[in-house]
């Protein structure tokens, strides 16, 4: 009886701890984890500067609505991603989670039927990209615009021989430097130009950052043709352009004709030169006037013979005005210093063959009144001298000395009986009669410092084709 009890007292037991330790298994093992909250993104926007009575909105977008001038297209209520009201100066979007990782650009509207009207600018828009939690974000309405860089187009048009050629865009202050460099074929290095183009198709263009105060440029296309150096457009910029234009067309050479007449022959390979004037005056009038010796090579632009006594030469002027003297040695012996000369001016304008004519060669005469005044500009070297016009450019110094040394020009002149002091005074000079084949020249005395300086113009007797006309001195530089 004993052995049942103990055996039943055994099974009781195991059948107890059997129990318990079940349960405890149950309870570590498969203990039911607690349901977890899905994560979320939200964005509260906090707005200052409102303005009270207006109904605001702020609105996303998944790109930036400014450009870099800060300037927004229109934007209808469709193109929003998503908006909501400002309420109590604030706004919250709850759950951004599904542009997670995407940036997008909040901004201010004030709420309009179809097209909301943009409060916000480049300065104050709120640019965020969506994370993880509850952001906190303010935009200012009251913020001032940013300074945006602006930007001016330059359009560029080429005749189509020119397509393979470079084009650089230069300050005003490199102007001298780079046309010295291209005047000797050397390549601009990069600190002498913003940038360089190469028109496709006869167009190029160049985009600049506007200035915000108003500045020179050049645009310079270089060795367009085979003996010219460069073309060079002028440009000014300021803060309002947005665009400018420059062209090139093709370019020609001018025609320079040579008539030359010794007594009643017209002589046959007999040497005709053409020379800068300021080789001329540097260079080779000491050469043949001194030394007897003939212009040396590097010293004139071309020589030719003569045959029946003509000779042509032509060249480019694509810029300004280029001055040449055409020389004509051994005029009555066999030495160089015998000579005949005529000073030439091409414009970039001429579109018919300059005209020279020299030695005995009949010229049709006119006769022209003349008003003459300063450039104000030149003003301040005015010292009430008369105005004196000279029917040859050639005799120049001969009367400049002459007047200015306190004699008398014997030659053919004209002088005034006004003068000129101040830059509205004017002068008149009637009945003045001019060889149509030469080049005459209208001068006053001025100062400069202490140094007497003409002001001046020269003119082209072929170009005067009015009985009445008024001349502007504009230059101070001599013949």
């Amino acid at each position: 009886m004993r052995k049942i009890l103990y055996l039943f007292e055994i099974l009781t037991m195991f059948l107890v701890v059997f129990s318990c330790s079940d349960d405890i298994a149950d309870t570590v093992y498969h203990k039911t984890d607690p349901a977890k909250d899905p994560q979320k993104s939200s964005l509260t926007i906090l707005l200052k500067g409102l303005e009270e009575g207006k109904n605001y909105v702020v609105g996303a977008l998944e790109q930036n609505p400014f450009n870099e001038e800060g300037k927004a297209d229109e934007i209808k209520a469709q193109n929003l991603l998503f908006q909501q009201p400002v309420v109590n100066g604030k706004v919250v979007f709850a759950d951004l989670m599904d542009y997670y990782k995407k940036t997008l650009y909040l901004n201010v509207y004030e709420k309009g039927e179809d097209t909301p009207l943009l409060v916000t600018h480049l300065g104050n828009q709120l640019q965020y990209q969506v994370a993880f939690g509850g952001i906190e974000k303010s935009i200012d309405l009251q913020a001032v615009r940013p300074d945006v860089i602006k930007k001016t187009v330059i359009d560029l048009t080429v005749d189509e021989s020119y397509n393979d050629k470079e084009i650089y865009l230069v300050k005003s202050e490199q102007q001298k430097m780079v046309e010295s460099k291209l005047a000797d074929g050397a390549e601009l290095t990069e600190d002498m130009y913003l940038t360089k183009v190469i028109p496709n198709e006869g167009k190029a263009q160049i985009i600049l950052n506007t200035p915000v105060v108003a500045t020179d440029y050049s645009v310079y296309l270089v060795a367009p043709e085979e003996g010219l150096a460069y073309l060079k457009r002028e440009l000014k910029v300021g803060d309002d352009t947005k665009n400018v234009t420059a062209e090139f067309s093709k370019e020609i050479k001018k025609q320079i004709n040579v008539s030359v007449v010794r007594g009643n022959e017209k002589l046959n390979d007999h040497e005709v030169y053409l020379i800068t004037a300021q080789d001329w005056r540097n260079k080779v009038k000491k050469q043949v006037e001194t030394k007897h010796g003939s212009p040396e090579a590097g010293t004139y632009v071309d020589m030719k013979l003569t045959k029946k006594g003509v000779v042509s030469f032509e060249q480019f002027c694509a810029e300004g005005e280029q001055r040449y003297v055409v020389y004509v040695p051994k005029w009555e012996t066999d030495y160089y210093d015998s000579y005949k000369m005529e000073n030439v001016s091409l414009t970039s304008d001429l579109d018919i063959p300059y005209e020279v004519a020299i030695g005995d060669v009949p010229s049709e005469t006119k006769i022209v009144n003349l008003t003459v005044s300063a450039d104000p500009t030149l003003g301040s070297y005015l010292r009430g001298y008369a105005v004196y016009v000279l029917g040859d450019v050639n005799k120049f110094d001969e009367a400049w000395k002459a007047i200015t040394g306190g004699g008398t020009y014997k030659g053919d002149i004209y002088q005034s009986t006004e003068t000129l002091y101040y830059s509205d005074d004017v002068a008149h000079i009637n009945n003045v009669e001019f060889e149509v084949n030469k080049e005459i020249i209208i001068f006053t005395i001025g100062m400069k410092g202490y140094g007497l300086m003409p002001l001046l113009k020269r003119i082209k007797g072929a170009d005067i084709n009015e009985d009445n006309m008024t001349v502007v001195l504009d230059s101070t530089e001599r013949p």
